[in-house]
């Protein structure tokens, strides 16, 4: 009976946040949901002018939001061009300049970053793949010059190869 299927867990996760049995929190949940869905609206109108664009209509629901913010303003002459204006309404449409800033700090330390990459990149991983080229190319140059071409002379050289290696052996284990 532990078991439920999505629908029941979502429908007991609502349970538990809408309808607490704790009355404090019941009545803390529903007094947040009523300022976030009427008075925030209707604090946003207030702040960015809460006009309709031509041929626009307020959905029905909407309506005694838009009369009580009409009534409100009507009724005090709040005018919010001051702060709108002000350097606080720069900074919040500007996002508190953190992309300013952030975009400073990370161009200084990924700029030196990237030239000390690539500065190693040049000198350790490049040297190293030239040095192992050259070092090859000579070695083929010296060992093309060894090479007779004669089968009798490799069969002499592999045979003795295995004797060194037959005595080396022979040397360490006995």
């Amino acid at each position: 009976d532990g078991e439920k299927n999505l629908f029941e867990g979502v429908l007991y996760e609502m349970k538990h946040a809408f309808a607490n049995h704790d009355s404090f929190f019941f009545i803390l949940s529903y007094v947040a949901l009523f300022f976030g869905a009427i008075v925030g609206p209707g604090l946003a109108l207030s702040l960015y002018g809460g006009k309709l664009d031509e041929g626009e209509v307020a959905k029905p629901w909407f309506t005694p939001v838009l009369a009580l913010n009409a009534a409100i303003k009507g009724r005090y002459h709040w005018d919010n061009s001051p702060l709108s204006e002000s350097s606080l309404a720069t900074a919040l449409s500007n996002r508190l300049y953190f992309d300013h800033y952030y975009d400073m700090a990370m161009l200084k330390i990924v700029a030196a970053f990237s030239f000390k990459a690539a500065e190693a990149d040049s000198s350790i991983i490049d040297g190293t793949i030239k040095t192992i080229e050259r070092t090859s190319q000579q070695l083929s140059t010296k060992l093309r010059a060894l090479t007779t071409g004669s089968a009798r002379d490799y069969i002499l050289m592999a045979a003795v190869g295995t004797l060194v290696l037959f005595g080396l052996i022979w040397g360490v284990f006995a």
